[in-house]
């Protein structure tokens, strides 16, 4: 068997009848490795931020903050990969709360023209 690489991997499972049929799973992922990965790029940005996670599958809350702390949008994930937000907020400082299972994470950006 092959080794795992560190990050993301996929499995899935085939199952061999007695026919010699062979069925297979979905596709599952397993973070290979101890952290999970979360990245909010570009900073500063003109338009719209974005949020990478990588890590397990798994329910994941995104709060974003205003300067003077007021919450602005929760985003409630599932899912690993990336998603943007952001288009309509005014100039200035933001500060986005990445809460999962295993850790809370705060991150901030800028908005400018």
């Amino acid at each position: 068997m092959d080794k795992w690489q560190e990050g993301v991997n996929y499995f899935r499972i085939v199952e061999v009848t007695k026919s010699g049929t062979h069925l297979y799973s979905t596709s599952n992922q397993v973070l290979n490795g101890n952290e999970e990965r979360i990245d909010l790029a570009p900073n500063p940005t003109k338009d719209t931020v974005s949020l990478t996670y990588e890590g397990f599958s798994c329910e994941y809350i995104v709060n974003v903050y205003n300067a003077t702390g007021e919450k602005l949008e929760t985003f409630q994930r599932y899912e690993t990969g990336t998603f943007s937000f952001g288009t309509n907020y005014v100039l200035g400082l933001y500060f986005v709360e990445v809460v999962t299972p295993n850790k809370t994470q705060m991150f901030k950006f800028f908005k400018e023209a």
